[in-house]
């Protein structure tokens, strides 16, 4: 089964890395993307995906979301940045927009584990939105997510002790 697992963080070495690596270990097959190395323009809504059915620009982010796509399995690993995704993984999802009424095939699933500094009760509601849509365009389905509130220095999910509750967690999809 091939999976996808979609690394958001800009930051290198920080807790997404970190939650990335253990997410491996549980998909060894698993294909990382990481969205802070691709080479990609924001979409310019210049409506040529409208006609073509395809952007027009050709580059990492237009391969990337082709792997997402065709993956049987997408699992986003992303930090919260004011209640959404960072600015330069919101531009990556926003490039989806090419596949806007194309058909969405058997909608296979796909999950968020998202950390914030922030503790608020809807903190990632942003982010699940963003993803709804994001999959309603390109084929997968959100179907669930592990969200990780208060946490925010590079390595401090380490020192929260979330590997039994992610693993839980993994588990689980990994049954999907």
């Amino acid at each position: 089964m091939a999976t996808i697992l979609l690394s958001c963080s800009p930051r290198a070495g920080g807790n997404c890395d970190l939650l990335t690596e253990r997410t491996k270990a549980r998909f060894p097959d698993a294909e990382t993307i990481r969205t802070r190395e691709l080479s990609f323009r924001p979409c310019e809504g210049c409506g040529a995906c409208e006609t073509s059915g395809n952007c027009k620009f050709r580059d990492d982010a237009d391969a990337a979301l082709r792997r997402i796509r065709d993956a049987d399995r997408t699992i986003v690993i992303a930090p919260c940045y004011f209640c959404g995704f960072d600015g330069r993984t919101k531009a990556f999802l926003d490039r989806a927009q090419a596949w806007w009424g194309s058909p969405r095939g058997d909608r296979r699933p796909l999950y968020l584990i998202a950390v914030g500094g922030q503790t608020r009760a809807d903190n990632f509601d942003g982010m699940v939105l963003t993803l709804r849509s994001f999959g309603a365009t390109l084929g997968p389905k959100y179907r669930d997510g592990i969200f990780f509130g208060g946490v925010d220095r590079a390595g401090e999910i380490d020192r929260r002790g979330v590997g039994e509750t992610l693993d839980a967690k993994l588990s689980e999809w990994s049954k999907e």
